[in-house]
């Protein structure tokens, strides 16, 4: 039942919303509604993005590997102590029968997905303004290069805004989900667990961030600020004008929203139950609250969300390992949260409109920096990415995987200290865009919401059904 405007009046007295609420952090609940674009919503089914953001730079050398004899040869050699073993590796079949790539030991839950034709991959993908023809075309500076290459906070910006520029102040999720909201959705649909990151910040609106498990989604999204609720209060006048013609839209947005979010609280005072089981680790307690709220949102008319979790240590200077050591734990942590949250989206039976996909900063350089146990990786450019759904094209690489060559085909490193820093054959726009179209984004609407898309000849990379 819709919560009356007297009820919800009458509910400040007991400080389940207040004044302090609405002017410190409350504004992450009504200016997606706010701010929403006309032309969004509502749909006629359920579909949301899940961003698994890997902070630090991730090894992306040593998750997708060569494993054809003469590729594996080149990649073991510049790789060094680094380097795992032929039998160590996971084969990845292809479609077409062929065994060219293979994955990091411990991510076997992947290796099953990639069987299923639940898993693709997209190689060599990072910020670019323009495509390079060539290599010489980055050498010579003839083509604009990403703004800050090789720093992390200025990447990821890049990541999570598609503008390698440097210059965007809002994350392409958060766009996408302005575009796609509904004004009668009882939640934002641009949505961070544990973080409010750039990507899901949308045209003058925040995302709305809540805890991961085993907090209880009831409990997460219920506001809990008592302010000033005298009648005099700034709190107090503003919902007494929200039906009022004359007011700020922004404050009878604000109304209708903070109404909506009450209700949401009053719909949750029963916790989602998901029986697929999780591991207990950060990304796993993450997927786990994202699969509840799915749920939640499924049966309260929901239907489009975006949702971005995340995982940091990837900034592996020293002591990254192969089989053991700080890399090999976190793909382990990787590949076991990614496929579980894939068997809870079956389980709600939403694996055809739930796609997951990874992004990180930019890839590590292939030599490593070191000869010892100590060894690790510094920071490069181009890295490879995982996207799990079940409208996902799987069992095959997009992109083109990169030579293993240090100072020469793809590397943008020159000279005898050439590292192998991957340019990227494939953009984040292109990346970004592909997942668009899947969400319902139109073609003439692709360019607003992703302006370099235009530089780029090829805007659908195929890896979405």
């Amino acid at each position: 039942m819709p919560v009356s405007r007297r009820r919800f009046l009458k509910s400040l007295g007991g400080g389940a919303l207040g004044a302090a609420s609405f002017l410190s952090g409350a504004d992450r609940l009504f200016q997606m509604n706010a701010w929403a674009d006309p032309t969004g919503g509502p749909y006629d089914d359920y579909k949301a993005l899940v961003c698994v953001f890997l902070y630090g730079g991730n090894d992306a050398n040593n998750m997708v590997i060569p494993y054809a004899d003469a590729d594996y040869q080149a990649y073991k050699e510049a790789r060094g102590n680094l380097a795992f073993e032929h039998a160590a590796l996971l084969p990845l079949k292809a479609a077409d029968n062929t065994t060219t790539l293979a994955l990091h030991p411990n991510l076997t839950g992947l290796q099953s997905l990639w069987a299923g034709g639940k898993l693709a991959i997209l190689s060599n993908v990072g910020p670019l303004v323009y495509p390079f023809a060539s290599r010489n075309d980055y050498l010579k500076r003839s083509v604009q290069t990403p703004y800050q290459l090789f720093s992390h906070s200025d990447q990821q910006a890049a990541w999570q805004s598609s503008d390698a520029r440097g210059s965007a102040t809002t994350g392409w999720g958060g766009r996408l989900a302005s575009y796609t909201r509904s004004p009668a959705d009882s939640l934002p649909n641009s949505i961070g667990i544990n973080d409010g990151d750039l990507f899901n910040t949308g045209i003058g609106a925040s995302p709305l961030v809540i805890p991961a498990a085993p907090t209880e989604l009831s409990r997460a999204l219920t506001l809990n600020h008592p302010g000033d609720q005298s009648p005099d209060s700034t709190y107090r006048r503003m919902l007494e004008n929200a039906d009022n013609a004359q007011a700020p839209t922004l404050v009878r947005a604000a109304a209708r929203v903070m109404e909506q979010s009450l209700q949401s609280s009053t719909d949750l005072s029963v916790n989602p139950t998901i029986t697929q089981s999780f591991s207990w680790s950060g990304l796993g307690n993450q997927l786990l609250q994202a699969a509840k709220l799915i749920k939640f949102s499924k049966e309260a008319g929901i239907q489009r969300q975006v949702i971005c979790c995340s995982m940091g240590g990837f900034d592996t200077h020293i002591n990254q390992g192969t089989t053991w050591g700080s890399h090999a734990g976190m793909m382990q942590e990787l590949g076991t949260a990614l496929a579980e949250f894939y068997a809870a989206t079956e389980e709600l039976k939403l694996a055809d409109k739930i796609t997951t996909f990874t992004m990180s900063e930019f890839g590590r350089t292939l030599k490593p920096n070191g000869e010892g146990g100590s060894a690790g990786t510094d920071h490069a450019w181009g890295g490879h990415h995982f996207i799990v759904g079940g409208a996902v094209r799987g069992n095959i690489l997009y992109g083109r995987y990169p030579q293993m060559v240090l100072g020469d085909g793809d590397d943008a490193d020159n000279g005898s200290g050439a590292r192998g820093r991957w340019i990227p054959s494939t953009s984040v726009d292109q990346y970004a865009a592909t997942l668009a179209r899947w969400f319902g984004v139109s073609e003439s609407d692709l360019l607003a919401l992703f302006p370099n898309l235009k530089n780029f000849d090829t805007a659908d990379l195929g890896f979405m059904a």
